[in-house]
């Protein structure tokens, strides 16, 4: 790979080749994922996508396999500087799955709902219990809740954000209580006003 979007997909894939790794090779799949995300940000640094993934994966790995509270704050700061509301969704991801609810609360801005551009959009969560073992969805109106259409699966939201005019929804997932399976938790992002969605950062 010559440039950054293709060092930051030769991450993408590293990462997922880490989910069905064995252990030892977790470990060497791991040190591959950083350097392909820290090469695209080195030859872009206005790389948002490389640097969301590498401030997550920093944030979510065992420091075993390069999990660095520290170095997530590093990339955080520089995504702050480019999109502050990646940033903060990014702190309140990381504040939730440290059970740090006010500082989460706090970073997600009383966790947005509404679109400030079109207030016939909405995106509604759909909770589950501990017990149930299910996961969380998302449904999407565009009616002004005539209509409702399911457009993401979670484990336990825990933020919403969206872009000022309304095409760019944030979503971030934590691990809910007591689930050791199910959807991945993360941080995903809607490009066409949350009707389909990828995943940033996070794991399985």
């Amino acid at each position: 790979p010559e440039g950054s979007e293709e060092h930051f997909w030769l991450g993408r894939a590293y990462l997922a080749a880490l989910q069905e790794a064995s252990m030892f090779k977790k470990l060497d799949l791991s040190k591959k994922t950083r350097a392909a995300y820290r090469r695209a940000i080195e030859l872009d640094p206005d790389n948002i996508d490389a640097r969301t993934a590498l401030a997550g994966f920093y944030f979510n790995a065992p420091g075993i396999a390069g999990g660095s509270t520290s170095k997530g704050m590093e990339e955080v700061e520089g995504i702050r500087k480019r999109e502050p509301r990646t940033a903060h969704l990014l702190l309140g991801q990381m504040y939730a799955g440290e059970e740090e609810a006010a500082k989460a609360k706090r970073e997600y801005r009383a966790a947005i709902k509404l679109d400030p551009s079109d207030p016939d959009r909405v995106l509604a969560r759909v909770t589950r219990r501990p017990v149930d073992a299910l996961p969380e969805r998302l449904l999407l109106t565009e009616d002004g809740g005539a209509t409702f259409t399911s457009v993401l699966e979670v484990q336990s939201l825990s933020g919403v954000v969206f872009s000022e005019d309304g095409s760019t929804v944030w979503v971030s997932a934590r691990r809910g209580e007591n689930a050791d399976a199910g959807p991945p938790v993360g941080l995903w992002r809607s490009t066409d006003g949350g009707r389909t969605w990828e995943m940033l950062s996070g794991r399985a």
